[in-house]
């Protein structure tokens, strides 16, 4: 199964690009007002929260369901990594932050939502 380094490339790209975003903005912002570009900076921070909210717990999970020893033990790990698969699902749905990042003005192409929804789904067809 494929999955779990599926999921964790996923979380590298995503932080990739968020990364690339808060450089953008650092530069656009880089000859401002020191007290602007403080609280410029905290505010990047929550940038960093959707990689926190989608976290390695997919990846562990599916890792366990790999090395479980009988099917017994691999379909309870299985319906865990589905019950995460749910949650990260309904989160990038919810989460305006992620549309916020995909349509920021600094140039920084994030497609966030669409490599999570493509990974996401990509996924839930790999635990089904």
């Amino acid at each position: 199964m494929k999955a779990p380094q599926v999921w964790n490339q996923t979380r590298k790209t995503i932080e990739t690009n968020i990364d690339n975003l808060k450089k953008a903005i650092q530069k656009e912002y880089a000859k401002s007002n020191p007290k602007l570009i403080t609280e410029i900076d905290k505010s990047l921070t929550k940038l960093d929260g959707v990689l926190g909210k989608l976290d390695t717990s997919l990846e562990d999970s599916l890792k366990k369901a790999v090395a479980a020893q009988g099917d017994a033990a691999r379909k309870a790990e299985l319906q865990n990594a589905k019950a995460i698969l749910v949650k990260y699902i309904g989160y990038v749905k919810s989460e305006p932050l992620i549309a916020h990042m995909d349509k920021n003005p600094f140039g920084v192409q994030t497609n966030i939502k669409q490599t999570l929804t493509e990974s996401l789904t990509h996924m839930a067809k790999a635990i089904s």
